[in-house]
């Protein structure tokens, strides 16, 4: 019999395994293929295409076209001759289209020449960032940028893509180059996103792994609504946590991760856990049987939809209620889940609800922050949705070459991820650093 029980309890353990997906576990929602749905409940929102006070992007005529064409009648039906003939214009119809496909060659010529009353020879140096004989310039490195970057596309792709459109490639190692030139001079940049992410009253946690000559590195992210700060550490936990490139030295506002044990090592009073990987945990346990997991995940979703999606907050009153039934559910959970037995080794191992169980009793204040602070989100998807770029990259580039790799990508997505955010042309911006002129974010 003890061998049947135990054969049993495996074989639930693998088929809760082969059962996982992304609304049970934390599992990935591409890994769901075409049948993911969304995590949370969402409202309908009525007929298909543009809503009501959609503001729509249609194509509009310009004041001034770079071009004008004229298009006169010549000959009349009856045959006679109209080109003399006074005209007026009936209709305009304009035609936005891309300019010739060529790169624009600019020469620059350094003249000198001796002085006619003291006879000495005077000349100027080339204007700054004119460095070479042949070079490119500020707009072709930030394109190149921005295509490795943000576009995810591989070094000999660009440099096929500017053969194929301009008829002259970018080789792939001045590609390289150029992510380098530009990591070192966003490193001000970076240094003020650090000081504005520290002074922000809620900021978002997460991690993720990422592949570097072959080892597994960390791709850690805190960000905001408004700013974005990404950088690779060989370790996960409190090292990197508590390192220079962490903005939680110093944070004194709400800080929003997924339960991460190294979190709650640093000292922080005001945290808040992401409640989508909670509801994804009661899930995954209200599907292997479990009584007081469906109570617990409608408790949550009913504070969500009161809380206006984690958009406000509970009065006293509702929030006063919302604790007593939370404690309810707590206690039903622990006459329900089976204590920590010893397992081989002589170590008190727990079943996934009693782990969970334990969590949402020492965490209350941490779990029930939304409802009761406006300021606090219900999710943690401000920090993934900053982290899945970098996941989309590994799926087309498979992994970064070293590690200077990953944190030149680290940096410029940062910059390009919040210039996104203070809703400026990224492309601009990019330029702007290569010419060595004010950037307009992180001020």
């Amino acid at each position: 019999m003890a061998q049947v029980s135990e054969l049993s309890k495996r074989l639930e353990s693998l088929e809760g395994r082969l059962n996982q997906n992304s609304r049970n576990s934390h599992r990935p929602p591409s890994s769901d293929g075409l049948t993911k749905q969304p995590a949370l409940p969402r409202k309908p929102k009525g007929k298909k295409g543009g809503q009501q006070g959609h503001k729509g992007r249609t194509l509009k005529m310009v004041e001034t076209p770079d071009v004008v064409i004229n298009v006169y009648p010549s000959v009349c039906s009856c045959g006679a001759d109209l080109s003399g003939t006074e005209h007026i214009v009936l209709e305009k119809r304009q035609v936005f289209d891309l300019p010739p496909k060529r790169l624009l060659v600019t020469e620059y010529r350094q003249y000198g020449g001796y002085c006619p009353c003291c006879e000495a020879y005077q000349s100027i140096p080339f204007p700054e960032g004119v460095g070479a004989p042949v070079q490119y310039g500020a707009q072709v490195k930030a394109l190149c940028v921005l295509l490795a970057t943000e576009y995810r596309t591989p070094f000999r792709k660009i440099e096929q893509w500017f053969k194929d459109v301009y008829g002259q490639a970018v080789n792939a190692g001045s590609v390289s180059s150029f992510l380098a030139d530009c990591h070192q001079r966003l490193a001000p940049v970076e240094t003020k996103i650090r000081t504005k992410l520290r002074q922000e009253a809620v900021a978002h946690f997460d991690e993720t792994g990422i592949r570097c000559s072959g080892k597994l590195y960390w791709l850690h992210t805190a960000s905001s609504s408004m700013y974005t700060l990404l950088f690779v550490h060989a370790k996960r936990g409190l090292e990197a946590l508590k390192s220079s490139s962490s903005v939680l030295a110093g944070f004194s506002g709400w800080a929003v991760h997924d339960c991460w044990g190294s979190y709650f090592n640093l000292g922080l009073k005001k945290q808040a856990l992401c409640m989508a990987h909670i509801v994804r945990e009661l899930v995954g346990l209200s599907e292997r049987g479990s009584r007081w997991a469906p109570h617990m995940r409608r408790l949550l979703l009913l504070l969500y939809q009161m809380t206006d999606n984690g958009h406000s907050c509970l009065d006293a009153t509702q929030l006063s209620k919302a604790q007593k039934v939370y404690g309810r559910i707590l206690a039903y959970a622990d006459s329900e889940e089976p204590l920590p037995i010893k397992n081989k080794r002589g170590r008190f191992k727990a079943t996934k609800g009693r782990n969970l169980l334990r969590r949402l009793t020492a965490l209350e204040p941490a779990v029930l922050a939304f409802a009761k602070y406006p300021e606090v989100p219900f999710t943690n998807n401000q920090a993934e949705r900053d982290l899945r770029p970098a996941k989309v990259k590994l799926k087309v580039a498979g992994t970064f070459r070293d590690e200077s790799g990953a944190n030149e990508y680290a940096r410029i997505q940062s910059f390009i991820s919040t210039t996104k955010k203070h809703q400026f042309d990224v492309f601009s911006q990019l330029t702007a650093v290569f010419q060595n002129q004010n950037i307009l974010i992180g001020c």
